[in-house]
């Protein structure tokens, strides 16, 4: 079974990030370039399994600070102290821990 990002999801976090967070995380400005997309950030770095469809653990970041980056030799997402930043970015909206039906509740608590 696969947990794809529905685009109620998707439109969620590219509304609250607006653009690629890496550069407000200490990552150059210069490395970024389009387009945008979204990265699946665990709670706790495991092998295997991908973090949950939801917005308590996805970020925007451009195609320069993802895996599409490696072409340009690094990838600023998967270094762990990258990653580290991600998730404390991620518990700083204080959405708690994931759960089924997760993202309908943060996605209802902000629209109230």
């Amino acid at each position: 079974m696969t947990d794809r990002v529905t685009p109620d999801v998707a439109l969620f976090v590219f509304n609250r990030d607006r653009a690629c967070q890496a550069p407000y995380m200490g990552a150059s400005y210069h490395d970024c370039f389009s387009p945008d997309g979204l990265e699946h950030v665990k709670a706790e770095p495991r092998m295997s399994r991908r973090a949950p469809s939801c917005p308590c653990a996805l970020v925007v970041l451009c195609a320069g600070h993802r895996e599409p980056g490696m072409r340009q030799g690094a990838v600023w997402c998967t270094a762990r102290e990258n990653r580290a930043a991600l998730r404390d970015y991620l518990t700083s909206f204080g959405y708690g821990d994931h759960h089924d039906g997760h993202a309908a509740e943060i996605m209802a608590r902000v629209a109230a």
